[in-house]
């Protein structure tokens, strides 16, 4: 009996305690996923679950793009790839065309010509190399009408100032750390090249093989502005400073000349074999009596690097100024057409003299170690019989003392080949 009134008072007592607790607490909110916040006050019932309040939409943000695909950069340059071949098909119709199927062209040309100058502008600041092998022919440029001779880009073979500079752009400004310039006749043009030139340093009154496209030609194209002054258009630099004209343009020149020049390695006429071709550097032209020889003074160490000078063809220079000179940067260290002489003495013990094969390939040698070694800086003419314009070869000289006389005798070689 004790023992039943003793847990029946321990029970009333656990319900007193509980009772005077519960009012002191604080409301409780429980969160479940999918649902609204349901908040519970105390002593209340927990609402029946089998129907969830919906959950408040979210408030409405800023809708994100989506995400840009990667840049399809075989299209652009398929894209850039026909606007110039279609450039090209419709030039080549319009040469064929009758006067009035050029005048009916026109306007379709015209809008090709400024889509090609867009390309072309592009192509020479993002991969000059392309956009120097898709130049057109001289053919080609011949058969441009005159109406859309604006938007072409031209050739330019010169002397001219080159300057590299490195620069940090402004805050918020976005610029190349190194821009090259080119000013041909007082002209700057905002300048690109490949290969070795990527190497060259700022020089004045350099020989250049470029393509020029002014900017009134591709208004719509941006260029940062230059830092040394307003640039006029673009120009891609070839490597090599030797522009060899194609058949055609070859051609017309040797039509315009007043007599038949001579071979730059030969000295023959240059018709006379019916191979006659021509070379342009520094703005000077020499002619050759076959194709062939155009690529044996190629100064490829300019084209290729010092590192192929093992394998690269000899490479010996061709221009002279109109008086003859060559173009001189300094007396004896730099230079486009330096002149020199190759003497074959005849000594008194000593009756054999170098034969003209044996000439050629040692001056040939020597030439291609000078392009090499100078960086292109220092280029011999090439050997012909004019000795105002050419390195010149002379004929055997008979000179009056022995070997001995002049190697250990104190006889002076130099003066008794000039006597």
């Amino acid at each position: 009996m004790n023992r039943i009134r003793f847990a029946a008072a321990l029970t009333l007592g656990a319900v007193l305690l509980l009772s005077w607790t519960v009012p002191f607490r604080k409301p409780v909110s429980f969160r479940t996923p999918g649902t609204a916040v349901v908040r519970v006050e105390p002593g209340s019932h927990l609402p029946a679950m089998t129907s969830p309040v919906p959950a408040a939409p979210a408030p409405a943000g800023p809708t994100l793009p989506a995400p840009l695909p990667p840049e399809d950069t075989t299209a652009r340059r398929a894209t850039s790839t026909n606007v110039l071949s279609d450039f090209a098909l419709w030039l080549e119709s319009y040469s064929k065309a009758t006067p009035s199927g050029k005048a009916a062209s026109l306007p379709a040309g015209l809008q090709l010509a400024r889509d090609r100058a867009q390309v072309m502008a592009i192509l020479m600041q993002t991969n000059p190399e392309q956009a120097w092998d898709s130049t057109l022919t001289y053919s080609q440029r011949k058969s441009v009408p005159e109406e859309l001779a604006p938007w072409m880009e031209r050739p330019v073979n010169a002397m001219a100032d080159f300057e590299l500079i490195a620069s940090t752009p402004a805050l918020g400004e976005e610029a190349p750390p190194l821009r090259r310039g080119l000013r041909i006749e007082g002209q700057l043009y905002e300048s690109f090249t490949f290969g070795s030139a990527l190497e060259w340093t700022s020089e004045p009154n350099r020989a250049v093989n470029a393509l020029v496209l002014p900017a009134s030609a591709t208004p719509n194209v941006a260029v940062s502005p230059y830092p040394t002054g307003k640039s006029v258009g673009l120009a891609v630099i070839s490597p090599s400073p030797i522009r060899v004209l194609d058949g055609a343009e070859s051609v017309d020149y040797l039509k315009n000349l007043q007599t038949e020049p001579l071979c730059g390695v030969s000295g023959l006429p240059v018709t006379s074999l019916g191979t006659a071709a021509v070379t342009q550097t520094g703005g000077s032209y020499t002619t050759f009596c076959r194709i062939s020889h155009t690529t044996a003074v190629q100064p490829v160490a300019i084209a290729d690097g010092p590192s192929s000078a093992s394998t690269s063809a000899p490479a010996t220079d061709l221009p002279t100024t109109a008086n003859g000179n060559g173009t001189a940067n300094t007396a004896w260290t730099k230079g486009i057409g330096k002149r020199y002489i190759f003497c074959r003495p005849i000594f008194t013990d000593y009756n054999g003299y170098t034969s003209d094969a044996a000439v050629f390939a040692a001056y040939k040698g020597y030439s291609n170690y000078v392009v090499h070694s100078s960086y292109g800086q220092l280029v011999p003419a090439p050997i012909g019989t004019d000795p105002t314009q050419n390195s010149y070869v002379t004929p055997p000289l008979s000179l009056p003392g022995s070997v001995a006389d002049y190697e250990t005798g104190g006889k002076d070689i130099t003066q008794d080949i000039i006597a």
